[in-house]
């Protein structure tokens, strides 16, 4: 613990001295009209209170309890040079989620640089929050992210690794760029394509990746407004091969108990409205299939394996089902200073469902509190059936700096 504390004392000190040091100067020596510097430090603490589900294939008497609390505290750092070129850095220092008595873990959620080597052309490269598609529930079309966890927004503000490099042609764009996969040979990478365009009242946005194993993936997202009311929009991507190694399938993962096999192509595709009532306050709708997703028995035989484990791990943060049906409410006009927030999700295979209810209250600029509910239902061997919690009660506080 003193290591790390050590640490990031020494991470807050050097960042003091980069840009602390450049705003305290200020008086003797004035930055350009053009440049600037922003810190911007977040501390999040959440308590969760728990209703164990002991008959899941996941519960782990070991370490999950009935009460859990995390503190989240990152920085980011942001320096912008003529509103062109920009280094961002974004530490972040945190209680483990599943183990709160863990020694504190620290990661880099953002890293990155970005050049605008010409007047519509930017390279990025680093680690990146960045996402695409159409999609509310989940986003098919975005290559980059594939495994977000959809679950837990706290999670997701974690980038990845890439590099592009973007041409912008008015209302279109195309880019190149590289996802490496860290730790392995470059040939384990992905080639990455990108394309965007505004063509009348209809946005789309293309990726395409090549990988060696993988061979190649196409996203397609495609949003249009009817009106001021109706928002219609397809998410989805078309796969060569699927997501595990050939040789190497572990038979505690649910892809080694899908119906399609290694070289068999699949595609994951979502399609949905969005109802907006007023500004402020909408309705979404959505149907979701994934072709290669796992059907009620087939979920059946991958918890039998996971039950046989010492340590069963994790639930995925991903959807691994076949079909499903989504709903979502959210308002931020109805009361001032509170946003609402409703979600259901139905996998229509086993009937299993997963809702999310919240109230975030605005005291300030700079500070809110949040209650939330997430409940997980469905019988045995359905997706959300074996959940470890039943469901999770969420009393959660923000502030900035």
């Amino acid at each position: 613990m003193l290591q790390v504390q050590t640490l990031v004392a020494a991470v807050c000190f050097i960042f003091w001295g980069i840009f602390g040091a450049s705003q305290s100067n200020a008086e003797e020596d004035p930055p350009k009209a053009a440049e600037s510097t922003k810190i911007e430090p977040e501390l999040t603490y959440r308590s969760a209170f728990m209703a164990r589900r002991y008959r899941s294939a996941f519960f782990d008497t070991k370490k999950d309890t009935n009460y859990v609390d995390q503190l989240y505290l990152s920085f980011l750092f942001a320096r912008q040079y003529d509103y062109r070129h920009e280094v961002v850095l974004e530490p972040s220092i945190r209680t483990q989620r599943n183990r709160p008595k863990s020694p504190l873990e620290t990661v880099i959620e953002q890293g990155y640089v970005r050049l605008q080597v010409a007047k519509d052309t930017q390279i990025v490269t680093g680690k990146k929050t960045e996402y695409e598609g159409s999609g509310f529930m989940v986003s098919p079309s975005d290559l980059l992210n594939e495994k977000k966890d959809i679950f837990d927004a706290q999670y997701q503000r974690e980038g990845k690794f890439f590099t592009k490099i973007l041409r912008r042609f008015g209302s279109h764009s195309l880019g190149v760029g590289y996802i490496p996969s860290r730790g392995q040979e470059n040939s384990y990478g992905r080639a990455w394509l990108l394309a965007s365009s505004d063509i009348g009242e209809t946005d789309l946005r293309l990726q395409f990746t090549n990988q060696r194993r993988e061979l190649n993936t196409y996203g397609l997202s495609v949003a249009r407004f009817m009106g001021d009311m109706f928002e219609f929009h397809f998410d989805g991507r078309y796969q060569q091969r699927q997501r595990h190694l050939e040789d190497d399938v572990p038979v505690d993962s649910p892809e080694a108990h899908s119906s399609y096999k290694f070289k068999d192509a699949s595609g994951y595709y979502l399609g949905g409205s969005r109802i907006v009532l007023t500004p402020r306050r909408s309705v979404i709708l959505e149907g979701i299939q994934n072709q290669s997703g796992l059907l009620p028995d087939d979920f059946k035989a991958y918890y039998a394996e996971i039950r046989k484990k010492d340590d069963p791990g994790d639930p995925e943060s991903r959807l691994i089902g076949r079909r499903y049906a989504f709903f979502s409410y959210q308002d931020d006009d109805s009361v001032a200073g509170l946003h609402i927030g409703l979600s259901h999700l139905t996998n229509i295979n086993d009937l299993s469902t997963f809702f999310s209810g919240q109230l975030r209250f605005y005291l300030s600029p700079i500070t809110s509190i949040e209650i939330s509910q997430t409940t997980f239902t469905g019988g045995v061997d359905t997706e959300f059936g074996e959940m470890p919690f039943g469901s999770t009660s969420y009393l959660v506080f923000r502030g900035r700096f």
